[in-house]
């Protein structure tokens, strides 16, 4: 949701319509986030795209958000997978923890995370 409202301005007349557009692509429970908000002339009591992307991001966002990406960093295994796929899929936890400059500095100067 938040990427089309951001872009595609050519594809609506004015920011009404785009933020109608994209209540309507919703279902279930995020669609009814957007409820408290609708009038009864058919538009939202929304004013701006950052309004409307901060609606369903506190209704679903997790709060501790850097301690399940931390988990999940330290859950993710290289086994026999190459490198740059094992790094592609811990570098975005890596960045969402408090991981994210030790990883970084590892990797430009080949220093070990783990203890020696």
């Amino acid at each position: 949701m938040e990427v089309k409202l951001r872009k595609n301005n050519d594809h609506f007349a004015n920011a009404n319509d785009k933020l109608s557009y994209s209540v309507m692509r919703l279902k279930g429970v995020a669609r009814q986030q957007f409820l408290p908000f609708n009038s009864d002339v058919g538009s939202l009591g929304i004013q701006d795209v950052d309004a409307a992307i901060n609606i369903p991001r506190t209704a679903f966002d997790v709060a501790d958000t850097p301690a399940i990406s931390q988990r999940k960093l330290f859950a993710i295994a290289q086994g026999s997978q190459p490198l740059n796929i094992f790094l592609a899929k811990g570098i975005p936890h890596a960045n969402k923890s408090s991981m994210g400059n030790a990883l970084s500095t590892s990797c430009s100067s080949n220093v070990s995370l783990l203890p020696s």
